[in-house]
């Protein structure tokens, strides 16, 4: 299986993940798309309905996968009580150590897919015959401290096709292959259940 050029890649429907399908399918991986459904402010699925979109778009398949309970009580419920403790909780750390990438491998192994991957800006090393994260080529994006604690059987896994990359070159790539809404998205600032906006 590993052999196989097929991927899983979670799409949030932003610029990084949707350049990261793009980047992927150049390479020669066939790309399936994964949405995960983790916190929704009332109604809001437009990022829902830009990943369904762009993977029309590219002719890839896409699915939703409905996680909101499972991260309302792993994540939501470790950053109030950490912060009702008086602690200094990090959801995102958490939310992508124990749920985002463990959910990917799992979907993934249902498809019989070995591939998994992210929009996120970060590289991987393999030395002393293991892997680790390593800063990626944006430095101002760098996203290593969000993925530090991931075991090998993850890592081992991973596509990173955003690490040799800047945000600049990622919003370039995408208008110059004629999808310019991906281009000029904004980027996401926060935690996604505290919305800054």
């Amino acid at each position: 299986m590993k052999s196989d050029k097929r991927v899983l890649l979670g799409m949030s429907g932003g610029t990084d993940s949707s350049v990261a399908a793009m980047r992927l399918q150049e390479a020669g991986y066939e790309v399936t798309g994964v949405t995960f459904r983790f916190y929704e402010a009332g109604d809001k699925i437009g990022y829902l309905e830009d990943a369904r979109a762009l993977a029309l778009k590219l002719g890839m398949k896409h699915i939703a996968y409905d996680a909101r309970e499972l991260f309302r009580s792993r994540i939501i419920r470790y950053f109030v009580e950490e912060y009702l403790r008086g602690r200094t909780p990090v959801p995102c750390t958490v939310c992508n150590n124990e749920l985002k990438w463990a959910l990917l491998a799992k979907i993934a192994d249902e498809k019989g897919i070995y591939w998994i991957s992210t929009g996120h800006y970060v590289r991987k090393v393999l030395s002393g015959g293991k892997y680790y994260i390593a800063p990626a080529a944006d430095k101002d994006k760098d996203q290593t401290f969000f993925l530090w604690g991931l075991k090998q059987d993850i890592l081992r896994r991973m596509l990173l096709p955003m690490g040799d990359i800047t945000k600049n070159e990622a919003r370039s790539y995408a208008a110059e292959r004629g999808f310019g809404q991906v281009a000029a998205k904004k980027d996401s600032i926060g935690v996604c259940f505290c919305p800054l906006d």
